[in-house]
């Protein structure tokens, strides 16, 4: 930077200074500003670790990437206060004769980063087919998270009772399991888990620890927004959950049933007193008497649940003429939809770019009732309902 511009520098307000550092996107280039000149270091600092991932690959003739975090938040402890998302994978990567179940140099190093964070509030952990150990449930008590995503083969649950701000939680194949070490707190301290989404494959022993764990500890006691549209086991195996949330649930996201001939039966939505808002994923690539089966399920789920803020319909199909191949299922659908009782403040449908064209040309009714209340918007073969 040449002097000119340091002097001009020193001459604007800080806000004014802070405020462009505030625009500046890379961190490549948020680095330069930090090194350009003092007046911009501090906000380029907080930019900079506001959000960070590591990869943990378990690799012994190496340093791992925490290991190096872990000596820049040891030479400068303030940078660690910045830090409001973190994203921690670990691979599973177990060398022979090491025990599944022991931490890394990465890992351990984890252990004394995590406490440094004190104003972390959103964590993506995500360790695969490995056991959470023991020192890192322990390093995972942190008092400012708000949103926690965990993946990983067993986790203890005491994890939930370090974690008293708790509100959002995504669970991805995790068992829960509980010891005797755990101390019962007082229901004050417990986190009230506001938002719940929980993506398991062909693993219903978990499920069953899984909605004892929440509905015997007061958990999600007041849970506002359920999303199991991932969910790949039998719906029966929630009905737990559903009936013991059913006063506060106002968002729930699901997917269509492959088939509903096989003994695995839909919740039961109309027990729901509270829904507002409800998103239904269906199912692309599927033979003809499935998606026959799909379709019944929809309109009788239409017709019996109760009046909503807002209903959205995601189709994961990737061929645009696929998505609208039943043509006489559409024109119900767009009677259902455009009828005068008004069912559905709110539609909206997702679908890849290319088929937004002919979900209008299938919706004329609905199209004409109701306007721009009637929303049909691009998206990925995965949905997201409720952001």
């Amino acid at each position: 930077m040449s002097s000119t511009s340091r002097i001009i520098l020193t001459q604007l307000p800080q806000e004014l200074i802070d405020h462009i550092v505030l625009r500046v996107d890379g961190s490549r280039y948020l680095k330069q500003c930090a090194l350009a000149h003092r007046s911009m270091l501090h906000m380029s600092q907080r930019r900079i670790f506001e959000s960070l991932a590591i990869i943990i690959t378990h690799a012994k003739d190496r340093i791992e990437p925490s290991q190096r975090l872990l000596g820049v938040f040891i030479a400068s402890p303030h940078l660690a206060r910045y830090v409001r998302m973190f994203n921690i994978l670990a691979y599973d990567i177990i060398a022979q004769g090491e025990a599944a179940d022991q931490d890394s140099a990465g890992e351990v190093a984890l252990h004394v980063i995590l406490p440094m964070l004190s104003n972390l509030e959103i964590l993506h952990l995500a360790f695969p087919k490995r056991r959470i150990s023991n020192n890192l449930v322990h390093a995972l008590a942190l008092p400012s998270l708000v949103a926690l995503t965990i993946e990983a083969d067993e986790v203890h649950r005491s994890i939930l009772d370090a974690l008293p701000c708790l509100q959002q939680l995504h669970c991805i194949n995790v068992l829960w399991i509980s010891g005797t070490e755990t101390v019962p707190l007082e229901p004050a301290l417990l986190p009230i888990i506001l938002k719940l989404q929980l993506t398991y494959y062909h693993l219903p022993s978990r499920i069953e620890a899984l909605t004892d764990l929440f509905t015997s500890h007061g958990y999600v006691d007041k849970l506002i927004s359920l999303d199991v549209t991932w969910f790949t086991i039998s719906y029966a195996r929630l009905d737990k959950l559903l009936l013991h949330c059913q006063k506060t649930i106002q968002q729930l996201a699901l997917r269509c049933p492959r088939s509903l001939g096989n003994g695995q039966p839909m919740p039961d939505i109309t027990v729901l007193h509270d829904l507002q808002e409800l998103g239904i994923m269906f199912l692309g690539n599927l033979e003809m008497h499935l998606r026959e089966q799909q379709w019944l399920w929809l309109f009788e789920t239409l017709e019996f649940v109760r009046p909503l803020r807002k209903l959205a319909l995601h189709f994961s199909e990737q061929k645009p003429a696929l998505i609208v191949r039943d043509p006489a299922k559409w024109r119900q659908l767009d009677d259902l939809l455009a009828s005068p009782r008004r069912k559905f403040a709110t539609v909206e449908f997702s679908c890849v770019e290319r088929a937004q064209k002919l979900l209008q040309q299938n919706l004329p009714r609905t199209t004409a009732n109701l306007g721009s209340n009637l929303r049909i918007r691009t998206g990925g073969l995965s949905p997201n309902f409720f952001p």
